[in-house]
């Protein structure tokens, strides 16, 4: 969900997500809804399930913003494995050809197909499919002031695991 908590915009993940690059284009995702104007104040964006399928010309955009962000507007690669071990190899091959993380093209590859099983298991086989969490905890204690903040975003701030 993305929507504006006193006059800010927030992204708010209800996902148990630790996978990296599947968390990374969640939020790049509900990012583009505010970049787009998608979402006001009035007006938040939900999504209650990131695996059913919503062709609203918004989901699509913010899809391709995502896609656009994550693999530094290099165009995706279409993929067509046999099998999660394949969508791996595959996606290793172009991470070396493009220059971009392989599980960030599988989960690209899986927000077009709808197939999130098999991306699941092609970055565990990678062993890219934990980190996300503890990542998003680093970057926030280095760049995020949390004891000077105002009370609603330390609020907000609290609601995060450790």
């Amino acid at each position: 969900m993305v929507a504006f908590v006193e006059s800010r915009p927030a992204v708010i993940i209800g996902h148990d997500l630790d996978e990296p690059s599947r968390l990374a284009f969640v939020i790049a995702h509900e990012i583009a809804h505010i970049v787009l104007g998608d979402c006001s104040a009035e007006h938040p964006v939900v999504e209650e399930d990131e695996i059913v399928a919503d062709d609203a010309e918004i989901e699509h955009q913010a899809d391709n913003y995502a896609r656009a962000l994550l693999t530094e507007n290099v165009e995706a690669p279409r993929l067509h494995p046999l099998d999660f071990k394949d969508l791996a190899l595959k996606a290793l091959e172009e991470e070396k050809k493009l220059g971009v993380d392989a599980s960030s093209i599988i989960w690209s590859w899986a927000r077009s197909t709808g197939d999130y099983q098999l991306a699941t298991m092609a970055t565990k086989a990678l062993y890219r499919n934990k980190g996300a969490k503890r990542l998003v905890r680093q970057h926030l204690d280095l760049h995020v002031n949390a004891i000077d903040a105002p009370d609603s975003d330390r609020a907000l701030l609290r609601c995060l695991n450790r």
